[in-house]
């Protein structure tokens, strides 16, 4: 059997808080930061949170993939996935497929969607702000 042609699915880059009903179906990557460390939902899989600054999602790994979620592991990594959007009940989620959809988040990433949150004391108040970073 000899394959002719075939057609090459990119994954489109979406912002973690644009993951919704309209990108569902749709193979996806995002990067952020862990904001919740992965957690087991044994004997289904595992789910962290991640958040680029515009809003949180999950991210869903079937315990079927057979991938290593270390990387997840720790709160306020910087990571990249790439997986289908869907949903489960009123949550949605990225869900990876193979090893290689996640990854460490690099630098330009940070440079051009990263967000931190600092706190400044002053005269015994502390405000509490996010700063966003966007670079074109």
């Amino acid at each position: 059997m000899k394959i002719r042609s075939y057609v090459s699915v990119v994954a489109q880059e979406v912002q973690t808080g644009k993951i919704t009903e309209e990108s569902e179906g749709i193979l996806v990557t995002i990067r952020g930061l862990v904001t919740t460390p992965v957690t087991l939902d044994l004997p289904y899989g595992y789910q962290c949170y991640v958040n680029d600054g515009s809003g949180e999602v999950q991210v869903y790994i079937s315990s079927s993939c057979n991938i290593d979620v270390s990387l997840l592991a720790k709160e306020g990594k910087l990571v990249s996935t790439t997986g289908f959007s869907g949903q489960y009940g009123t949550v949605y989620e990225v869900q990876p497929r193979i090893q290689h959809d996640l990854s460490k988040g690099n630098v330009d990433y940070i440079l051009k969607n990263m967000y931190m949150t600092l706190d400044l004391f002053e005269q015994e108040k502390v405000l509490t702000y996010s700063t966003f970073v966007y670079v074109s």
